[in-house]
């Protein structure tokens, strides 16, 4: 199993520019064509996993540059810049978006640390920042063309479009949450004390 098994599937799906729903409800793919300089934009809670070129994200005057080494975790709503400099015809971008649903990521948090023990944010602790690069590894590979494989077969493309995703969602998810450098993120998220209120403080921070 390796990325370019991940970025045929890409190219066999999404043959001219733009994004494609793949029918698993929350997962898009999409391919890039033409250099676009960072620009505001929103970005919702997702993961963005690139197979070929890289995107940019701008977030309070830091840059986030992702590619096949890296992928981008956005754990909640926020406006940031973003582009895709590098994008040719002939050097696409290709890649793949997967929608998080906070719910299940704070069902998953407090079972995770409920099963190791973890300790707590403190109150008051400083807040996590919006976005993370995680390191690719072998584990997110292999979530990630297990779940884009769903589409070579229609029954179960059909099943999963119907909205019945959460275990695929949760694989993702669960490689997503063990990431060491988004534990904050994930203990904010399952804290008692992440309201509403604490939500809308992430998202105008």
């Amino acid at each position: 199993m390796s990325k370019q098994q991940i970025k045929h599937l890409i190219e066999e799906r999404v043959s001219e520019a733009g994004a494609v729903e793949t029918g698993i409800k929350g997962v898009q793919i999409f391919r890039v064509t033409e250099p676009l300089r960072c620009a505001p934009a929103v970005y919702e809670p997702c993961v963005v996993a690139v197979v070929s070129g890289s995107k940019e994200a701008i977030l309070d005057g830091e840059r986030y540059r992702y590619d096949s080494t890296r992928y981008m975790c956005c754990p909640m709503t926020m406006p940031v810049e973003a582009g895709t400099p590098d994008a040719s015809p002939e050097t696409p971008l290709l890649g793949v978006l997967i929608s998080l649903n906070t719910r299940v990521m704070t069902e998953l948090a407090i079972e995770m640390e409920n099963a190791a023990g973890a300790i707590r944010m403190p109150k008051g602790g400083p807040l996590p920042q919006g976005l993370t690069l995680a390191h690719w590894d072998d584990a997110f590979t292999d979530a990630l063309l297990r779940l884009l494989r769903v589409l070579e077969n229609p029954t179960d493309a059909a099943i999963l479009g119907g909205g019945r995703l959460p275990p695929f969602l949760m694989m993702l998810q669960s490689v997503w949450a063990t990431t060491s450098a988004q534990e904050p993120v994930i203990r904010v998220l399952s804290s008692n004390e992440c309201d509403a209120g604490k939500a809308e403080q992430f998202n105008h921070a």
